[in-house]
């Protein structure tokens, strides 16, 4: 699995016949292209690189003082490479682009961002869904993992690893729930989500959720109260199924939910709320993920007044919580 520190390893080949390679020269830069054959100077990408550059034989990437970036790094820099030359899913796994560490994924993006034109989900998504089968999906979550990997599965639309690390998160973080970049990652600072993203608030100052269910269950009520009503009450029974409805409440953020909350113009309609309210007492029937409706909740992207309108139903009034 690959964790939070950048993966080495010597001087790739990205093509079988030696076209290009890259190299890691300390001191100069983070990454060095060497252009031995022909096909660089076909690429449009490339050569765009190589016509404003004085060295026709290499191409250097990475910071330097003036630059308001601290570089990019080999594995990422693979990763755009063999996109833009759609080489094979074979050659793609030799090259060990499947096994690359989570700041290889952030610099991936980044590159593809810096210098194509956006469409980096329809052109990185089977590589970034494949990466995550392999090295995420079965993986123990850490808070710096959870973090760094929210941001990868938002931009690649991977609903069922959103829910899963902002669940995560959620329980398990305390404060605000944020994204942050792997650490080693020295691309743009800039955040990348909109803050409304994360609107899953932490009620708690110094513990996390998953802290105080974890304390919750050493509970042992041992006083026998002087109220004949209190003495009645199977408070470690109380206790255990509060224990079971916490953990079940929230099922992290649907991606579904989110797109389809979004208003598409100024005209929120009746059609609009019919899109995003519940089926059968049911939230998740048009998503990739189940989930009840505090997701949904969590999850919305619209106005707060039609989302409280939904809730209300037709008669006004505020429905219980389903699942």
């Amino acid at each position: 699995m690959p964790g939070l520190t950048v993966r080495k390893g010597p001087a790739v080949s990205l093509v079988q016949d030696q076209d290009i390679v890259l190299t890691t020269e300390p001191g100069l830069s983070d990454l060095t292209i060497t252009i031995i054959g022909t096909i660089c100077k076909k690429s449009p990408y490339l050569k765009a690189l190589l016509d404003a550059t004085n060295d026709k034989t290499e191409l250097t990437f990475g910071g330097d003082a003036e630059s308001k970036n601290d570089g990019e790094n080999k594995e990422g820099t693979l990763i755009w490479l063999t996109q833009l030359h759609e080489l094979s899913e074979q050659r793609s796994d030799e090259l060990g682009l499947f096994d690359i560490s989570l700041v290889g994924v952030w610099h991936a993006i980044s590159m593809w961002n810096a210098h194509q034109d956006g469409n980096i989900k329809e052109k990185l998504v089977e590589w970034f869904n494949k990466w995550y089968e392999k090295n995420m999906a079965k993986a123990n979550l850490t808070v710096p993992i959870a973090q760094a990997l929210a941001y990868p599965c938002y931009i690649f639309d991977h609903a069922v690893g959103y829910a899963r690390v902002t669940r995560y998160l959620a329980y398990e973080h305390v404060g605000h729930v944020k994204e942050r970049p792997p650490k080693g990652f020295k691309g743009p600072k800039h955040r990348h989500i909109n803050e409304r993203m994360f609107v899953v608030d932490d009620v708690l100052n110094y513990s996390s959720i998953g802290q105080v269910v974890r304390r919750l269950k050493t509970f042992d009520y041992a006083y026998t109260p002087k109220c004949n009503r209190c003495r009645s009450i199977d408070w470690e029974t109380i206790v255990l199924k509060a224990l079971s409805n916490t953990l079940g409440y929230f099922n992290g953020m649907c991606l579904d939910c989110m797109d389809r909350s979004k208003p598409r113009g100024d005209n929120l309609d009746d059609e609009y709320a019919k899109h995003n309210q519940s089926v059968g007492g049911r939230w998740d029937t048009q998503c990739r993920i189940k989930h009840g409706q505090p997701t949904w909740y969590i999850s919305w992207l619209g106005r707060p007044d039609m989302r409280e309108k939904i809730l209300r139903g037709p008669d006004g009034y505020r429905r219980p919580e389903e699942e």
